[in-house]
């Protein structure tokens, strides 16, 4: 593969989305749905509520005439899910639950709260509503023809229950990315083998699992590879057969064990970042393998984790039309000077915390080393510090990017 001059951190993101198609939809029910993203905009089809209901326990009432602390019979009791059917004689309540309609000529609900029980079937009002009160109207919570979700939607808790009282058990969402893992290097091993010198565990196969979990996809093969042309000639195949994205950690940089990337092309592989000025992750690489979105991150966990977040998580919003594909930039008070290599996009994991004020002040993690996975760890934010000074002083604002 030729050599190319690494380009801008905003370039590559560009590139990358420029490069993405929609996933398909399915059809799933409601039930499994939560985390999911919506295919379809969901417009209300009727009111909600369906009728004007009763928001307490009480006591139906017409108002005309009646005076606070004086006794009213009670002639009839509707429950929750019951219709009053018939008159109901002037100068008399009926008693209602919390959802039942409203009877007609109901101007207002005491609250049971406000009543003093008396023998023989009446109450005695010891105060009185206001017109209308505790009377849910209908169409008060959502009008017929109104919107309560948009395409690319992420489906909450709550939003699940709006569609469930829509009567909807079914719901059109786009698939999950189908993700395929491969880590690489002779000297890394699995959790269950013993340490031996020279070796590192696996640390990234478990991170690249977890943050692919979370970014809403799903991983479909997961193995790890040998620096040896032959056992990536084997592997890079088979991870590509039934996935939407190939991710790759390790073995993309320029060193003499490095043949991920000569291999993808042996396979058809279209580059289209080789590098990025960026630390970590500067032997950042992206390409497309006809309709595969293949990335290729560097093999240290930090430089990893960082990656993902910054290419391959927007990706996956994009593929499943998320909104928005980036997350808000936020402006922090840096509480450190900083040092800086000056051509280089620096991604500084930090903790973001907002004073009394209501001033966002931002402290590095510590070593920033693309080795130092204890930054990531205890990080809430990445500080983005794009290419220019070398150098920023303590109290410079700076754009700040929340990860929780």
């Amino acid at each position: 593969m030729p050599m190319s001059s690494p380009i801008s951190f905003s370039e590559a993101r560009k590139r990358v989305i420029a490069n993405i198609l929609p996933q398909p939809t399915e059809t799933i029910p409601l039930e499994k749905s939560h985390g999911r993203t919506l295919a379809i905009e969901v417009l209300v089809q009727n009111d909600l509520p369906l009728f004007d209901n009763s928001g307490v326990d009480g006591f139906a009432l017409r108002l005309d005439g009646l005076v606070a602390g004086s006794p009213l019979k009670v002639f009839g009791t509707i429950p929750a899910g019951e219709v009053w059917v018939g008159d109901w004689p002037r100068g008399t309540c009926l008693r209602i639950m919390t959802g039942a309609p409203i009877p007609n000529e109901a101007e207002a609900v005491a609250m049971v709260e406000w009543t003093t029980p008396l023998a023989a079937g009446f109450i005695r009002l010891n105060q009185l509503p206001q017109r209308g009160e505790h009377i849910r109207k209908k169409g008060s919570d959502l009008k017929k023809g109104s919107k309560i979700a948009e395409s690319g939607q992420k489906i909450s808790p709550a939003l699940m229950g709006a569609l469930a009282s829509l009567g909807l058990g079914k719901v059109e969402v786009f698939q999950q990315p189908r993700v395929a893992i491969l880590t690489t290097g002779n000297e890394v091993v699995d959790l269950h083998t013993p340490l031996t010198p020279g070796k590192i565990r696996n640390t990234s196969r478990y991170l690249l699992e977890g943050i692919v979990s979370e970014a809403g996809g799903t991983v479909v093969w997961c193995q790890h590879a040998k620096d040896d042309v032959q056992e990536l000639q084997q592997k890079l195949p088979a991870a590509l057969a039934d996935s939407d994205i190939l991710v790759v950690c390790g073995g993309v940089s320029v060193g003499d064990y490095d043949f991920v990337k000569p291999v993808l092309q042996s396979l058809g592989w279209k580059p289209l970042v080789a590098g990025v000025r960026q630390r970590p992750g500067k032997p950042f690489s992206f390409g497309r393998l006809d309709d595969k979105l293949v990335f290729g991150l560097p093999g240290n966990p930090v430089s990893t984790a960082v990656c993902f977040d910054q290419y391959v998580y927007p990706a996956m919003r994009a593929m499943m039309q998320q909104k928005p594909i980036f997350r808000n930039i936020e402006w922090a008070k840096l509480s450190t000077g900083l040092s800086k290599v000056a051509h280089l996009h620096h991604f500084v994991r930090g903790i973001l915390l907002c004073d009394e004020m209501g001033q966002n002040h931002v402290t590095p993690t510590g070593p920033q080393g693309s080795h130092v996975f204890a930054s990531m760890v205890q990080a809430t934010c990445l500080i983005h510090l794009p290419e220019g000074p070398d150098y920023l002083e303590a109290g410079t604002i700076v754009a700040v990017e929340r990860l929780t």
